[in-house]
């Protein structure tokens, strides 16, 4: 249904074609997002400007978001 939505959708500057690499299932992915986070994955990839893993501040906010 969203698919059908964009597609009907007029767009200028060539921005069909950036969504036309898109298949259905990853465009509805890019406009839905996940269902779950995964946090461990998250946390994992995360990187720390000015911060470490091990800064207060970052384990408190982890602590948080669990």
């Amino acid at each position: 249904m969203r698919l059908l939505i964009l597609s009907t959708i007029k767009m200028g500057n060539g921005q069909r074609e950036l969504i036309s690499i898109f298949n259905d299932k990853e465009l509805e992915l890019l406009i839905s997002s996940l269902p779950e986070i995964d946090l461990d994955d998250l946390k994992a990839n995360t990187e720390y400007t000015g911060y470490t893993a091990a800064s207060n501040v970052v384990q408190w906010f982890w602590e948080v978001v669990k």
